[in-house]
């Protein structure tokens, strides 16, 4: 817990080590991700960022 309205969870997988930060709204815990990984969400639509993932070879098609 970072504050009451405020926590990081650690997620491990293998040698992966991955961390979440939560925070408590109206309730509820919600997921809120990292600034710069919104950055697409605001500047592309979904179909570009999927065509970019699959150029990169990303993701199957």
């Amino acid at each position: 817990m970072d504050s009451n309205h405020s926590a990081r969870v650690r997620v491990t997988r293998l040698i992966a080590v991955i961390t979440y930060q939560f925070v408590y709204e109206n309730g509820h815990w919600r997921f809120q991700p990292p600034a710069d990984n919104m950055r697409d969400y605001r500047t592309k639509t979904v179909q570009q960022m999927a065509s970019e993932h699959r150029a990169a070879g990303a993701c199957a098609s």
